[in-house]
């Protein structure tokens, strides 16, 4: 909440329960600027440690006015983080009131940016200066009035390849200047990055006013491959030859004119090279692919299907990513070993197409489970909705309640509140379909365990961060402490000899000391008369982890 009277209000009543760098800190976060300025007007002093380099960058300058005026500390971060950011009057009030300074990161960043006003400012009252980095950034920001600025009044210049960046940026204006103004060396690269990045005037440019003319064997081929098909013809125009080692052409054939590109090679008198023969076919219009057919010396197959017969991996692999499924079911059919495990890990780690996910799944390719474990991440929560029900197995809830647990247990810390959310949603139905949900074996567990499945993915908790500030995070461990708990009860009350090894390995998981010590108590309880079985599996357990180090050593 943005709201400094609700602040002042609590501040008057409550102020002696606060955890004020913690206020602070959430305050800084949330952009809760008004908020912000009350905790730094009535915060002790010692609360405030850090925090001028941590808002300069965002934050008002009657904030840093507030901070300045109670004596708040700072380093040459705090100057250096407003030039960053562009906030020109906090830069000035950092000049005019201390004496931390800054250091040449200030106009290379302000530059690199596009604050002029900021760049101007440094050069006039101060003198870090900067380095190479403020003209090759404000050359790649596209940033003409700093690049002029800095030629005019600065003397750092720019990196020997400035001009090469300039011209694979694409801004013509620039490269002129600079071309003008500057002793650079110039290169091949330039015209070969501005064919390749599509620069259709920057290569223009090249090729009426440069003598060097690019590396023939690279420019044509970097503007093919990236599909600029209208650079390809240019550079043709001018006498460049069309190579016939580009084995793919994937975005020239998703271009509109991809039939202009096959018509100049059979124009040229050049052969239309047979390895585009899977890429005109998956990727290229229907007229591209007859024309091709026609044209190639290599015969390519009139019958479309029989292209995929002879899919490679890789090939099956683009056609998931294009979601062109009648052709990959087409090739399954006749090719089986083509239905390859990795395929599904594939689409996951690399997040491609919902839509292959589900493809694959419902083909019963690969192994949803290891596929989970091993390539779920943040980024990744619509894909674990689609493979989730296929790492469960509806007639075996305990076990499907050990994998989820286990699993986020593990990797809990690579999950944001959504995907971890929708675990615990999972682990809570699949509890109950185990009958295992309600734990009964003491108070002091009942209660614990309850607390952990309620706030655990739902509420956060303060950590210590770098620089003394804390920081809030989402309380995630609660979830997998309640999981631990509710497998250990469980399998101590069914076998607990059988389970005895699974046991110690759970309880050593739980991170939560209060439940370790009731779960701990627990085992003893159980095993009153036979400890020496938990000794034993101890025992056993400590060798096999003993063993596995020293193998890893």
């Amino acid at each position: 909440m943005n709201d400094a009277s609700v602040v002042a209000l609590l501040w008057a009543h409550r102020q002696s329960d606060w955890n004020w760098r913690d206020l602070i800190l959430t305050a800084i976060n949330e952009h809760a600027l008004q908020a912000l300025a009350f905790l730094c007007a009535h915060s002790p002093p010692t609360a405030l440690s850090g925090v001028l380099d941590a808002v300069s960058g965002s934050s008002p300058l009657s904030l840093v006015e507030v901070l300045h005026a109670r004596g708040a500390d700072c380093t040459h971060v705090a100057m250096d983080r407003a030039a960053s950011a562009g906030n020109f009057d906090v830069v000035v009030f950092l000049h005019e009131h201390r004496t931390e300074g800054c250091t040449t990161d200030a106009m290379d960043r302000a530059a690199t940016y596009g604050y002029f006003n900021v760049v101007a400012f440094l050069h006039e009252n101060r003198c870090e200066g900067c380095t190479t980095d403020a003209l090759d950034g404000g050359v790649g920001g596209d940033y003409l009035d700093i690049v002029r600025f800095l030629f005019d009044h600065r003397d750092e210049g720019a990196s020997s390849d400035v001009l090469d960046k300039a011209a694979a940026n694409g801004n013509l204006i620039i490269f002129v200047y600079l071309q003008q103004r500057g002793p650079f060396a110039h290169s091949t690269a330039a015209i070969d990055l501005a064919a390749s990045n599509g620069h259709l005037d920057v290569v223009a440019y090249l090729l009426a006013h440069r003598e060097d003319g690019g590396s023939l064997d690279s420019t044509v081929r970097g503007a093919l491959e990236n599909g600029h098909i209208a650079i390809v013809e240019l550079l043709v125009a001018a006498g460049y030859p069309l190579p016939t080692d580009v084995s793919r052409v994937v975005r020239a054939m998703r271009q509109p004119n991809a039939l202009a590109l096959l018509q100049l090679y059979v124009a040229q008198g050049v052969a239309l090279p047979g390895a585009w023969t899977a890429d005109v076919h998956t990727f290229g219009a229907k007229d591209v692919s007859a024309f091709y057919r026609r044209h190639s010396p290599h015969h390519p197959p009139n019958n479309l299907s029989l292209h995929f017969e002879h899919m490679t991996l890789d090939e099956v692999r683009t056609a998931l990513a294009k979601e062109d499924f009648n052709a990959v079911a087409a090739l399954w059919a006749t090719q089986p070993e083509m239905r390859q495990d990795f395929l599904l890990e594939v689409i996951v780690r690399t997040n491609e197409s919902l839509d292959a996910l589900s493809f694959l799944l419902e083909a019963g390719v690969g192994q949803p489970r290891d596929v989970a474990r091993a390539s779920i991440r943040r980024r990744s929560f619509a894909m674990l909705r689609i493979l989730l029900p296929y790492c469960l197995d509806p007639r075996d809830p305990i076990d499907n309640l050990v994998f989820l647990i286990e699993w986020v247990h593990t990797q809990s810390h690579d999950f944001t509140a959504s995907p971890l959310l929708l675990l615990k949603t999972e682990m809570i139905a699949q509890a109950y379909a185990a009958n295992c949900l309600d734990i009964h074996v003491g108070s002091g567990i009942e209660a614990l365990t309850a607390e952990l499945l309620e706030t655990g993915a739902t509420s956060s908790i303060v950590e210590p961060a770098i620089g003394g500030l804390e920081q809030r995070v989402l309380f995630k461990s609660g979830v997998a402490d309640w999981g631990l708990a509710t497998l250990f009860v469980h399998f101590a009350a069914v076998d607990p000899t059988k389970h005895v090894a699974q046991l110690l390995r759970w309880l050593d998981m739980v991170t939560n000391a209060v439940l370790t010590t009731h779960l701990q108590h627990l085992l003893n309880k159980t095993f009153a008369d036979r400890l020496d079985v938990v000794a034993a599996a101890r025992a056993a357990s400590d060798a096999h982890t003993y063993a596995a180090a020293y193998d890893d050593y």
